[in-house]
């Protein structure tokens, strides 16, 4: 198996274990909402932690490139988040926007918050921080 091969599957089972914690910090949260804001404080608390940081912030983008990263990062993470955001737009709990931007918005930052802290002099005061601004950004979308 090459180097490049191997890489898509470790990246695959990262993206499979940041799914699994990320849903039960969803599965203890009260209200869609909450739920968003949980999935996405899990999402970037995962990100602290040097293995999976490694794989899934350095190695997976510079050697699979942006491309094959985010068509990895499509099949885990978009079309169920698209789903969830779809659903809460339905149900009245988030304003009405065009969802597959919002999606790609939210994720974005997301990645971008989650790069910022794992790369921070002091990443929990940056967690901290990215998890307080992403959950003020996620409940001004409130309908």
């Amino acid at each position: 198996m090459t180097q490049l091969a191997i890489l898509t599957v470790r990246l695959d089972q990262v993206q499979d274990e940041i799914e699994q914690r990320v849903k039960a910090a969803v599965d203890q949260a009260r209200g869609p909402m909450e739920m968003l804001i949980a999935g996405n404080d899990e999402f970037l608390a995962v990100c602290l932690d040097p293995g999976l940081q490694r794989i899934l912030l350095t190695d997976a983008p510079a050697v699979l490139g942006w491309e094959e990263w985010r068509e990895v990062d499509e099949d885990h993470v978009q079309g169920k988040y698209r789903a969830f955001l779809g659903r809460l737009m339905e149900d009245g709990v988030l304003k009405p926007l065009p969802v597959d931007a919002l999606a790609h918005i939210i994720s974005g930052a997301a990645n971008e918050a989650a790069f910022w802290a794992a790369r921070a002099d002091d990443p929990e005061t940056a967690l901290s921080q990215a998890q307080m601004t992403m959950a003020e950004m996620i409940r001004s979308l409130s309908a």
